[in-house]
């Protein structure tokens, strides 16, 4: 077991943290393994002389972070210097000091930002990450495995200047008169962001580039820029252009950051561990490893990761599902006050999304649409999170839309990309190539003065009864970015029975992957029969009747309702809707929930999809007794809903299932 002394001590979460502000030394009184981020000094902004252009921000100071087997002794640590700010005139920021963790692990300090002057733009300096250039200049190079380049400088008009690159992102490039904003930090163990990028000056009255979170200090806008934040790495921001010479801002100081496992969970390092509490890192490991990740909506900037509990997420067929979680920030905030207004960031309703990543996997995406920050000891956030599903249900179309044998699936994908082209609207949804065959002519599909809701138009075209499914699946991209892509499935989504050979069985005698059921069943809303209406007004409307008359045959009263499309002025596609509707309304509906066993063998979680048929099997119970040889019942189902909820003490998810009518 690894034991040390050096640097600010605070035991959290299982672990030990040694935190190093200034250099010092790791005494390890006891060898094994621990983890380490190793942040340099971030680079100095750019300054500008009187007239000239603005100053590039100050790269970020590299970041390393890994683990090493370590034996008792004494290393030496190294916390590298943030640079200083370029001096008004044209003078450049100066580099960030490199931090070392003995013989383990080098952070390069951060490359400093172009000084701005009268005639010509300026090269960033190359570092950690690199920093921004000046007028045409460019942004100097990051370290490979460290951090990435500074942006470019605008090469006319005002002339904004690049911002500084970070470990996280390349600096962002100026814009006419306003700066690049500095690349965004990294956040390392879910607890700080380090090594933001500086924000480029503004030139010719624009204003200064935002620094990057973890530390980056912004450009200027009417004078110095600011600097970078203390022990984070962060780049200074560059100076402003104007009629008065400007400095730099100076970059922060760097840092580094030792932990290793304790074995009681931070009370006694040299206790085993308590019951049932499992830490990453310890002999025993959690069945699943989750992480939950925030990005901003719009620019998929990281906001890092989050430590999140009481975790449930589910997925609907055809719907939106829903994630619920809460951050305790009693849990979290001893290593840093700084921490709670990360995490407040982090969830902000509408601006952030929440994806979960299971065992590597990503495998729910939503945005953040309200939450709860409760006082408490040291507070709480309760987050409550909808898939991207739901940013259609508040969309509407304002323009109007005429499809003349467009296959239907590209009508969906043209509507979905039509919002995503509005100005604010593009939330990053990939939007597929799927296609049906089934040609549709919808002239117009609606009035651009109706306003009608696009997940309300969406829906109406899947209903038809050679209509669709569709969904939202979530993946890494190339870039190591979580995104949502826009899936449509024809006929269906998933499999039948045959295919998928799904089976959920609850035995008497053995037992089974079936944990626990339920079975609903309702006659509120069936219906006998179906008047469906679309558009127009008194006798020219356009309406269609369907009936189930063999229902009243058997003994069922009659039971009417309606359906109104009035966008719809063709009587064919009225009535494509109203047969599917009354297919799915006339008898009572039956709805199961299951809960069943992620972890079992025979079908593990992964093994089936919403959307896929499975037979369900339950012998011998009161409510289903068996009968000679069959159990008690066999039915096939399918899978329309699924609801996730993560042990916090690393034991078994729990998985319900919602199941209905199977489709052919």
């Amino acid at each position: 077991m690894t034991l040390a002394t050096g640097g600010t001590v605070v035991d959290s979460g299982g672990y030990r943290y040694h935190t190093f502000s200034a250099s010092g030394s790791l005494v390890v009184t006891a060898g094994g393994t621990l983890e380490y981020v190793v942040v340099g000094g971030g680079g100095g902004g750019g300054g500008t002389e009187a007239g000239g252009y603005a100053g590039g921000g100050g790269g970020a100071g590299g970041l390393l972070a890994g683990s090493a087997t370590v034996s008792a002794g004494s290393i030496a640590i190294t916390v590298g210097a943030g640079g200083a700010g370029g001096a008004a005139g044209p003078n450049d920021g100066t580099a960030g000091g490199i931090s070392i963790l003995g013989g383990l692990a080098n952070g390069a300090g951060g490359g400093y930002g172009a000084h701005g002057e009268t005639s010509s733009g300026v090269n960033g300096g190359a570092g950690g990450s690199g920093g921004g250039g000046s007028k045409d200049g460019v942004g100097g190079a990051g370290t490979g495995g460290q951090g990435l380049a500074g942006g470019n400088g605008y090469g006319a008009a005002h002339f904004g200047a690049g911002g500084g690159g970070s470990a996280g992102a390349v600096g962002g490039n100026g814009n006419n008169g306003d700066g690049g904003a500095g690349g965004v930090g990294v956040t390392v163990w879910s607890l700080l962001t380090y090594g933001g990028g500086g924000g480029g000056g503004g030139g010719g009255g624009g204003f200064g580039g935002a620094g990057g979170t973890g530390g980056g200090g912004a450009g200027g806008s009417l004078g110095n820029g600011t600097p970078g934040t203390t022990n984070t790495g962060g780049g200074g921001g560059g100076a402003a252009a104007g009629g008065s010479a400007s400095i730099g801002g100076t970059g922060g100081s760097g840092v580094v950051v030792v932990r290793y496992t304790l074995g009681g969970g931070g009370g006694d390092p040299e206790a085993p561990p308590a019951v049932g509490q499992i830490y990453y890192g310890s002999p025993s490991s959690p069945l699943h490893e989750y992480r939950y990740l925030a990005y901003d909506v719009r620019t998929r900037t990281s906001l890092g990761e989050l430590p999140l509990a009481g975790v449930s997420f589910s997925e609907q067929l055809n719907g939106v599902g829903e994630l619920s979680a809460s951050v305790d920030l009693a849990e979290q905030t001893s290593l840093g006050a700084a921490i709670a207004s990360q995490y407040v960031a982090a969830t902000e309703p509408r601006r952030a999304s929440i994806w979960v990543e299971r065992d590597g996997v990503i495998v729910w995406g939503g945005i953040v649409w309200s939450r709860r920050r409760s006082r408490g000891t040291l507070g709480t956030i309760e987050i409550s999170a909808l898939d991207y599903g739901s940013i259609l249900e508040r969309r509407v179309l304002t323009a109007t839309k005429s499809y003349t044998a467009v296959d239907q699936l590209a009508v969906v994908q043209d509507l979905v990309t039509w919002a995503q082209a509005r100005t604010g609207g593009n939330v990053n949804i990939e939007v597929g190539t799927e296609t049906s065959g089934v040609l549709i002519t919808r002239d117009p599909l609606a009035w651009g003065y109706e306003l009608r809701n696009l997940a309300d138009l969406i829906g109406e075209l899947a209903q038809a009864d050679t209509g669709f499914d569709w969904s939202i699946s979530y993946a890494f991209d190339v870039a190591g970015i979580p995104e949502a892509t826009l899936r449509l499935h024809y006929p269906r989504r998933g499999r039948r029975s045959i295919d998928s050979s799904l089976v959920f069985f609850n035995a008497a005698s053995s037992g089974g992957n079936l944990i626990d059921w339920d079975l609903d069943e309702s006659g509120l809303d069936a219906a006998t029969t179906i008047h469906a209406i679309g558009a127009g007004e008194g006798e020219s409307m356009v309406q269609t009747v369907a009936s189930r008359t063999e229902l009243l045959d058997v003994g069922y009263p009659l039971t009417e309702a309606v359906i109104s499309h009035k966008s719809i002025t063709d009587a064919d596609a009225l009535i494509s809707i109203n047969l599917e509707a009354a297919r799915l309304r006339s008898n009572n509906v039956s709805t199961w929930s299951i809960t069943v066993d992620p972890d079992d063998i025979s079908v593990p979680f992964g093994a089936w999809s919403v959307g896929d048929d499975a037979r369900i099997v339950i012998d011998d119970h009161p409510l289903f007794p068996s009968n000679g040889s069959n159990p008690g019942l066999e039915t096939t189902l399918r899978i329309t809903g699924q609801q996730v909820t993560v042990s916090d003490d690393g034991g078994p998810d729990e998985v319900t299932l919602t199941m209905g009518p199977a489709r052919g």
